[in-house]
């Protein structure tokens, strides 16, 4: 193996790898991935794609709406303590 000894890098001179190990050749790469149109059983698509999406969203509606109750309750207890603090015997 032929080594330059000058700083430089030049044409007739190849670079020097400091590894020990030599890269191997690359394997034949994997064919592109291709969805499946169809599933075994005729059905389009997988019917999995888009129902954890609604029971998501579901769940982030009963939260909304859970939260909405739960300030109107919060806000009516409020206005009953207000009341019979002040002193008053009609408060409902």
């Amino acid at each position: 193996m032929w080594v330059c000894k000058s700083a430089q890098v030049s044409q007739n001179c190849p670079m020097r790898n400091p590894d020990k190990w030599s890269p191997m050749e690359p394997e034949e790469p994997d064919p592109p991935h291709v969805p499946k149109l169809l599933d075994q059983d005729g059905g389009s698509g997988s019917p999995n794609t888009r129902r954890g999406a609604l029971v998501g969203l579901v769940i982030i509606l009963l939260l909304v709406a859970g939260g909405l109750m739960l300030t109107r309750v919060l806000h009516h207890m409020s206005q009953l303590q207000d009341c019979a603090l002040s002193g008053r015997s009609n408060c409902r």
